[in-house]
């Protein structure tokens, strides 16, 4: 009886253990969206350890982390897309210690960011893995037209024009520049028509939610930014 008791015990103790590991393994990679142990191309800087959705390291080294990833992921297949660091702050302005990168490579579906940086007042340096998708903004208009015709409805025959440089500048660089759209629109509660250098443009949009841009180049979404509002001379009431 004593030795049931005394296995049931061990037994008892075991599977608690088991179960709190578990528990502790699932909690160590909560929140991340890629785990670089979990990918061939993504190596790990010696030291780093991870922590809910980031990866900790003692000490300030953030600058050898840079380096670091400057040289293997592109070893790695990856391509650099955008970099920052307080490297480039040569006057001292910012308190902020590190790099933000991202990434992209052939076969990834997404983009990869990557950033560290040093908390002074744990004194470790905070490294960040994050998958996000990939967006690009194609170029609807080359060249800034002469003036821009708005019809406040799509089947309107008259337009109202603009023709102030500065305002078609910024129409046009906000157009380009909004996202490249590949899912279904989502219904607006007004419709008007931008006539730019002959591409006509439908502009859904409605209060603070985004805007679609459609033309026969495609659909695009934007913020709904006030400058474009103001610019267009459009309501939003």
């Amino acid at each position: 009886m004593k030795k049931w008791i005394a296995g049931l015990v061990v037994l008892l103790v075991v599977s608690s253990g088991y179960f709190a590991y578990g528990k502790m393994t699932n909690d160590t990679y909560e929140g991340m969206s890629i785990i670089p142990e979990n990918r061939d191309d993504l190596p790990l800087y010696k030291g780093l350890q991870p922590y809910r959705n980031s990866y900790i390291l003692k000490d300030d080294h953030w600058e050898d982390i840079y380096k670091f990833y400057l040289e293997k992921l592109p070893a790695n297949g990856w391509v650099l897309e955008h970099d920052s660091s307080s490297l480039d702050d040569s006057d001292g302005e910012n308190d902020w210690s590190g790099f933000r990168s991202t990434w992209i490579k052939d076969g990834f579906d997404g983009v990869l960011n990557l950033s560290a940086s040093y908390n002074k007042h744990n004194d470790e340096t905070e490294v960040n893995f994050d998958k996000t998708m990939h967006y690009t903004s194609t170029e609807w208009i080359g060249v800034n037209p002469e003036s821009i015709c708005i019809y406040e409805k799509v089947d309107d025959q008259e337009c109202r024009e603009i023709e102030d440089q500065e305002n078609i500048e910024e129409i046009v660089h906000l157009i380009n520049s909004s996202l490249d759209w590949n899912d279904a629109i989502e219904t607006r509660e007004k419709k008007i028509l931008l006539e730019i250098g002959g591409l006509k443009v439908e502009v859904h949009y409605e209060s603070d939610n985004e805007v679609y841009l459609r033309s026969h180049k495609g659909t695009k979404i934007m913020k709904p930014e006030a400058e474009f509002f103001e610019h267009t001379k459009l309501s939003v009431e």
